[in-house]
């Protein structure tokens, strides 16, 4: 389930705010290329523009501000990795992408090995035909 942050009018334009924190502030690559972004585009199609703010926790905390568009193009490169992660989760291949988002992750006891856990939390889904 995808959960947005907040959807405001920001400059006369339908935005989505993305509130994130972090050490460092967001490089512009990380901002244009956050599937995040791509993702809530599809979830309301008519927002404008996708707003990343981010807490910089330094010793002076700031807050930056990174605005990105999604275009149709970028709409269809998402959804064709969006099928061919899919495919391969069917097939059981399963890439481990190690990193600090991991914490977030539904599937990190499938990724450290934890069987129990992974019976606790993740129920599977078998297509019929």
């Amino acid at each position: 389930m995808t959960v947005l942050d907040l959807v405001a009018e920001v400059n006369g334009k339908k935005t989505l705010v993305e509130f994130k924190t972090a050490a460092t502030d967001f490089e512009r690559f990380e901002v244009e290329l956050m599937d995040q972004a791509t993702a809530y585009h599809l979830a309301d199609p008519e927002i404008e523009q996708v707003a990343v703010c981010v807490l910089v926790k330094t010793k002076k905390p700031q807050i930056r501000w990174h605005f990105t568009r999604r275009s149709p193009d970028d709409v269809i490169e998402y959804l064709e990795k969006v099928d061919t992660v899919t495919g391969a989760i069917r097939a059981g291949v399963f890439y481990r992408r190690p990193g600090k988002w991991c914490r977030q992750c539904e599937y990190l006891p499938v990724c450290t090995g934890d069987q129990k856990k992974t019976k606790e939390t993740l129920i599977k889904i078998t297509e019929t035909q």
